[in-house]
């Protein structure tokens, strides 16, 4: 007869041997084992020893959730894409007027979609296509992944006589100066001057969204 492994305390893959049990119905020897992620399996001798079994199955798991994180950021990556594509060339698009219909378009290499994933990778949970200068069609060094608020800010326009989000205040003696974030309007100070509202303005901007288009004409 064969004498079974001794395998108390070795490490296979993320199992820890941790003591011998009752043999398999095969009459193989099993053993007891802690997986890293805490949970306990049993496993013959031979998977353990053969490489055949190298965690709980939560490897798998893992693996198959990977795969369909991947598989849903390519889908809404895809779409996107499409999307952008439609608006600047499919004259029967809803949009196409504001896009298309004035220039706005995108390099010829982005007509494949393995080009456009490369240069701007998958669109992030919470986020889609946004041309940094609106002024300007699609390309990689204008384009990001943005979220709604900042998207929105970004085509906000700017007063040509005094700078958005600075305004009189009710008595007329002081500038009141604030700002939109998520669709609430965030109170930033009330000011003497109309410069020192401004700036606060700007900072914020700054600080909000990583740079300022306030134009600070008085």
């Amino acid at each position: 007869m064969v004498k079974a492994l001794e395998l108390e305390g070795k490490v296979y893959g993320l199992l820890k041997v941790t003591k011998r049990l009752s043999n398999t119905k095969q009459g193989k020897s099993a053993w007891e084992c802690v997986c890293s992620c805490g949970e306990i399996t049993r496993a013959a001798a031979s998977k353990l020893v053969s490489g055949d079994k190298t965690s709980c199955g939560c490897l798998t798991r893992k693996k198959l959730k990977d795969m369909k994180a991947k598989t849903e950021k390519e889908r809404k990556t895809r779409n996107s894409w499409r999307g952008m594509k439609a608006r600047c060339d499919d004259v029967n698009n809803a949009r196409y007027e504001s896009y298309g219909g004035v220039g706005i378009g995108y390099p010829s290499e982005w007509k494949s979609f393995q080009k456009f994933l490369e240069d701007l990778g998958y669109r992030e949970e919470g986020k889609t296509l946004d041309r940094i200068d609106n002024s300007l069609g699609y390309s990689k060094g204008n384009c990001r992944w943005a979220e709604a608020s900042i998207q929105q800010y970004n085509k906000h326009p700017t007063g040509a006589n005094k700078a958005t989000g600075v305004r009189r205040s009710v008595n007329g003696k002081a500038w009141v100066a604030q700002i939109g974030k998520d669709s609430k309007n965030i109170y930033l100070g009330t000011f003497k001057g109309y410069e020192s509202a401004v700036a606060k303005r700007v900072e914020s901007e700054k600080e909000l969204y990583g740079y300022s288009k306030t134009k600070t004409v008085g």
